[in-house]
């Protein structure tokens, strides 16, 4: 299995935080983004998912739209799904 490296980008202090994969998923919980009212932001420097492999975004009852960017140079292969768990 081919694994990446997926660098969080934190729009509130800009500190890169990887994100471990278990059994497939990437947990990417909500402070790891910025929330404003019911939207929580991420930033990525890069983001790739291979088939198999799931990134779960997971925040409060409150959260009503995940909103994500990537902002590396190179560009993004995602061949799998993007559940949302808020």
């Amino acid at each position: 299995m081919c694994r990446f490296l997926c660098l969080l980008v934190c729009l509130t202090n800009m500190a890169q935080v990887e994100i471990s994969i278990n059994n497939g998923l990437y947990n990417i919980p909500q402070e790891f983004g910025q929330t404003v009212g019911s939207n929580l932001f991420h930033s990525f420097d890069s983001f790739n998912l291979n088939a198999g492999e799931t990134a779960q975004f997971i925040g409060s009852e409150k959260i009503r739209n995940v909103i994500s960017r990537v902002t590396g140079n190179e560009p993004s292969l995602i061949i799998w799904c993007l559940p949302r768990h808020v």
